[in-house]
Formats: structure tokens, C-alpha cells, sequence
């Protein structure tokens, strides 16, 4: 990096430099000073990482988007689609057409205040939003912007406040009396509304099983993809996780699941609609789901609720919360308390309860019983040694002739040796 000095043209003094692919740059200014300075500041954000070079901020964020998307060569059909239609419901009409330079957390703030304005859920706002810092992280990653816009100084999305103190539905759980009873009215599709709610899988997993999944000699499950619903086509893709796990089938399913696997190949799908197709979810909350929680009284769960469900049972019969993550596949412990913490109460108690049991075992019980009463004789001894020395004459020493008094002094005096 260097700064010359040129005789021609209205500004002389050129700072030459280059970037971190070792592109050679230069800008030219007025003074010496402004080029000193220029130059104190590139070598700062480059010795920093933070760098970016001031043509790159104008690029139109349309542009870095088509680039990111084209990157992201790992995503799931239905993850990809949710990431366009957010993009050309949310995003595209209003802010693709600017430029990096001019997308400032200014814009960015007003941007999230339209889209509350226009009527937008506060889930789907606060979906766009973070798929926007997504792309602008992406732009920052390429040393196109230093910073990015949508990230305040903490590094944290604006408006992460609103985003976590937005109302989630509380989750809802069927009593497995309920949840039979459920099962009796869908007909036909009582193995899968049983299968959801006893084991715990995520619709498009249960809709994905095969029956080379279902190991009925050894009552096992193996969960390990998921065919995945797009504008009425389906895509077989793996778990959510894309963990494998392995689930104990209960007795009470795996004679229904026999009559399901009955007659068909390994690889043949396990639930199927009457044509043999995959099931549709939207046909089957409408024509199946719903009007059977009508007809046998239960409360209004979703599909999604029967894995609560599942859970719900789960804890009342004792599981701990590892057992809950693995049988509903869970990427982290974390979000299985998360969402399950008030299923535990009884956990408090029960650690309340260990407690006073170790305080009031017998041992425990006789030691404290014998502090107390030693506490006790030290106190009346010192009442006595101050009621005698205050009537003290003369040289100090016991002058006492009640003989009580006397043995409860050279008791205390061997008790504090």
C-alpha cells in the first residue's frame, strides 16, 4: 500500500492498494492528508476482515439474493419454496431494486413497520426479516458491505425483542383416552392417527414410512425420511434433522399396522389414500381429521398436536426428558424443555421430596438433635458465668458455695475445651 503523488490532472495524490484476493485498487484525492487518511482506514478494516470494497455497495440486493439461493445447494424442495415465496411476497417489491449502499437499518426498520401496516402476521413478518439478514450475512461473508444493515450492535436482528415476545399457541395434548377415541372416528386412517399420536412422528414422516420401516417381529419403527408436500407434488427427502431413530412400536398399533403391510413391497408406502397415493395432508384434515373431532367430542388439536400428544403421555408415565427428545427427534435437549418444561411439575416435587427424605433420615436427624442440645447447654452456662462474675469482689475467681452452679461451670469449662 502506498500513496503517490501525481503531476497531472485535478486530483494528485493516488492511494494504491490491494484487496484480499490481491486485486490492485487506488483512489485519488485532493490532499495529502485525505490520502493519508484514506489510507490509515483501509489498512485498518483490512487488518480487521471488515474491508469491502465501495463499488461492491452497488449492487442491487435482487442480485446478492440470485447468488445466495444459487449457493444453497443442500436445501429441501419445501424449504426452498418457503424462501421464495417469502422473498416475492415480503421482500422483492419493495426493497430488490436497492443497492446494498442504500439498504440501511433505516430502511430496513421502516420495511418491517410497512409490512405490520399492510396486515402481514407477525410470524411470517419476522420469517422475512431473518431471511433478509441471511442475505445480507451472505453479502458481508463476501466482503461486499462491512456490515450487515439488518443486525444491530449486539450482532443480534432488529427487532429481536418483538420476535421473542411474540404469543406462540400453547400446545394442546389429547388424553389417551382422547386420543383412541379420536382414532375410532377416522375410520379406516385409525393406524395413522395412533401412529402420529403414540409415537410421536412428524406428518410427512409418518405419510414417508415403508414397510421395510416397520420390524413387527421385533415391534421396532425406524423413522429415517420424509416425503415432503409442494403445490400438490410430493418430494421424499430425510427427517427434519436428517437423523435416523429407531421407536418401539406400542401393542396396541402393531396389530393394525400387520393389516396395513399386508401384501405389499419393502419399498411400497405404508399409508396410502384409496388411489395408493400419498396422502395429501389438506384432504386429510378436511375430509377425515376434522369431522372426526367433531363427532367424538375431543378437543380441537391440530395434526401437529398429536406429537404434544405423544409427549403428554410420555412424561405422565415417567420418561425423562432425553427419551422425550429421542422419540420425537429433536435436534437438541434444548428445545424438547423448551416446549415440554410445563409437563414436568411434578419434577420439582419429587426433588423437594428427596430432599426432606435425606434431611429427616434417622442419622441426619440425631446429629441435629444433638447440636440443639449442646446449643441449648451452652447458652444457660453463659447466663451463669455472667450472673456470678457481675457479683465478683475482689480478685477474680469463684467464690460460689451453691454446688449446682458450680458442677454446670466445670461442665461448660470441659465442654469448650
Amino acid at each position: 500500500m502506498s500513496i503517490h503523488y501525481r503531476k497531472s490532472g485535478k486530483k494528485k495524490w493516488e492511494v494504491k492498494y490491494r484487496n484480499h484476493s490481491h486485486k490492485q485498487l487506488s483512489k485519488s484525492f485532493m490532499t495529502k492528508r485525505e490520502a493519508e487518511i484514506f489510507e490509515r482506514k483501509v489498512l485498518t478494516e483490512l487488518s480487521q476482515n471488515i474491508w469491502s470494497n465501495p463499488s461492491d455497495a452497488n449492487i442491487p440486493l435482487e442480485e446478492i439474493w440470485i447468488q445466495w439461493l444459487t449457493s444453497k445447494t443442500e436445501l429441501k424442495v419445501k424449504t426452498r419454496t418457503d424462501y421464495e415465496s417469502l422473498w416475492n411476497i415480503h421482500i422483492k417489491s419493495k426493497l430488490a431494486k436497492m443497492s446494498l449502499k442504500t439498504l440501511t437499518t433505516r430502511v430496513i426498520q421502516q420495511w418491517v413497520a410497512g409490512a405490520k401496516a399492510e396486515g402481514f402476521s407477525p410470524y411470517r413478518r419476522n420469517k422475512a426479516l431473518v431471511l433478509l439478514s441471511t442475505v445480507l450475512d451472505f453479502a458481508v461473508d463476501m466482503s461486499l458491505i462491512p456490515r450487515n444493515p439488518a443486525r444491530g450492535s449486539s450482532g443480534k436482528i432488529i427487532n429481536a425483542s418483538n420476535r421473542k415476545s411474540l404469543n406462540k399457541r400453547p400446545t394442546t395434548a389429547l388424553t389417551a383416552n382422547e386420543l383412541i377415541n379420536l382414532a375410532e372416528h377416522c375410520g379406516e386412517y385409525k393406524p395413522l392417527v395412533l401412529t402420529l399420536g403414540l409415537c410421536g412422528l412428524r406428518w410427512a414422516e409418518a405419510i414417508g414410512l415403508q414397510v421395510r420401516d416397520v420390524d413387527l417381529k421385533s415391534n421396532l419403527l425406524t423413522i429415517q425420511r420424509s416425503l415432503s408436500e409442494v403445490n400438490g407434488i410430493f418430494h421424499e427427502t430425510t427427517t427434519k434433522t436428517s437423523n435416523t431413530r429407531v421407536l418401539p412400536i406400542p401393542e396396541l398399533l402393531s396389530g393394525y399396522l400387520q393389516g396395513w403391510c399386508n401384501e405389499k413391497n419393502p419399498q411400497d408406502l405404508v399409508f396410502t389414500n384409496s388411489s395408493g397415493n400419498p396422502i395429501s395432508i389438506s384432504n386429510f384434515r378436511n375430509r377425515i381429521y376434522k369431522p372426526a373431532i367433531k363427532m367424538a367430542k375431543v378437543p380441537s388439536v391440530t395434526i401437529h398436536d398429536l406429537r404434544h400428544t405423544t409427549a403428554s403421555i410420555a412424561i405422565s408415565m415417567g420418561a425423562s426428558v432425553m427419551g422425550v427428545r429421542t422419540m420425537l427427534g429433536h435436534a437438541s435437549t434444548k428445545m424438547t424443555l423448551d416446549t415440554y418444561t410445563h409437563l414436568f411439575p411434578e419434577d420439582l416435587r419429587l426433588v423437594s421430596n428427596s430432599i426432606n427424605k435425606a434431611i429427616t433420615n434417622a442419622d441426619v436427624r440425631r446429629k441435629f438433635a444433638e447440636k440443639e442440645s449442646n446449643d441449648k447447654k451452652r447458652i444457660e452456662i453463659d447466663k451463669v458465668r455472667i450472673t456470678t462474675r457481675a457479683n465478683v469482689s475482689g480478685p477474680c475467681r469463684d467464690r460460689t458455695d451453691d454446688p449446682q452452679i458450680k458442677s454446670l461451670w466445670e461442665e461448660g469449662e470441659s465442654t469448650t475445651e
